[in-house]
């Protein structure tokens, strides 16, 4: 299982923490599984399939919600102090069903946002100490990354070569991250000597609302060169037009109103594009839509 935090939105659109447990394995997705009844995925193994079909009640269960008003740091702690005891109780003592038998839980990763990681392991290193200014003669950056030394003096956190080693691969797990008071959930076991790699970052906030993003907002700008109009917004006008023709033979909920230079966080062309969107699942169809 996991330990998943997030903050979403409320009726009145302020802020509310959920934190849950998950577990890494369920029954499947409805695409693969469909594609298993017809053949095309092999049976020759039990495969460990994913946790979105069935009901969540089953793979997601829910410990402790915070709302805005009532988020101030003292419940909080108390809220991680609460998670990190049922999550060592489920481990060591488990729960006993009528025949007798045990049953135990195993936490292996807490995950979420960059933000909850900060907040829930007390985190010193985070994307909020990127270097901003030039380096002097008397900086000493923090870096920004818990689970290595990326963005300190001499170790490019962007140093990424196809023909040597990064030099931040080398530092993981060198220096503690974690402030003080130390996080709660620290006191869960964890890998040996590899405390920092129990925050870990998940698929979503990475990739469909991370760097995926970022990908697929340039290609749409590329894209829209491509088109046969002079004006850009006609262009974005034309890959509109394509992109709806898309979800529409492919079944696809497109999400958008429309394709613009908005949309893809591109003002002008001297900047890069980065997506202004905050649904996820639109990164995916978006990539889809060049496949």
């Amino acid at each position: 299982m996991m330990v998943h935090g997030d903050e979403g939105r409320g009726r009145k659109k302020s802020g509310f923490l959920v934190v849950s447990v998950n577990s890494y394995l369920g029954l499947g997705t409805q695409e693969a599984n469909l594609a298993r009844e017809r053949g095309e995925l092999p049976r020759e193994y039990a495969r460990m399939m994913l946790n979105y079909v069935g009901s969540p009640f089953c793979h997601r269960i829910l410990l402790a919600v915070l709302p805005k008003m009532f988020g101030d740091h003292e419940a909080f702690l108390s809220i991680m102090d609460f998670v990190a005891a049922e999550c060592k109780k489920m481990l060591l003592q488990g729960v006993r069903d009528r025949s007798g038998r045990t049953f135990t839980m195993c936490i292996l990763h807490n995950t979420g946002d960059w933000q909850w990681h900060v907040k829930a392991g007390n985190l010193v290193r985070s994307y909020a100490n990127v270097q901003k200014r030039p380096l002097t003669a008397d900086s000493n950056p923090k870096g920004i990354c818990h689970l290595c030394r990326a963005g300190q003096r001499g170790i490019d956190w962007e140093g990424y070569r196809a023909d040597s080693e990064p030099r931040w691969y080398r530092s993981m797990y060198e220096e503690d991250p974690f402030g003080n008071p130390r996080p709660a959930l620290n006191t869960i076991p964890h890998v040996p000597q590899e405390q920092p790699g129990f925050y870990t970052y998940d698929l979503f906030h990475t990739f469909h609302l991370g760097i995926g993003k970022s990908f697929v907002a340039g290609c749409l700008a590329l894209a829209s060169e491509q088109m046969e109009a002079s004006q850009a917004d006609a262009r974005f006008a034309e890959l509109t037009e394509l992109y709806f023709a898309f979800c529409a033979e492919h079944h696809v909920v497109s999400y958008l109103s429309g394709i613009s230079r908005s949309t893809i966080g591109w003002p002008d062309s001297s900047s890069f594009p980065n997506g202004q969107w905050s649904k996820g699942h639109l990164t995916r169809s978006l990539s889809d839509f060049f496949m």
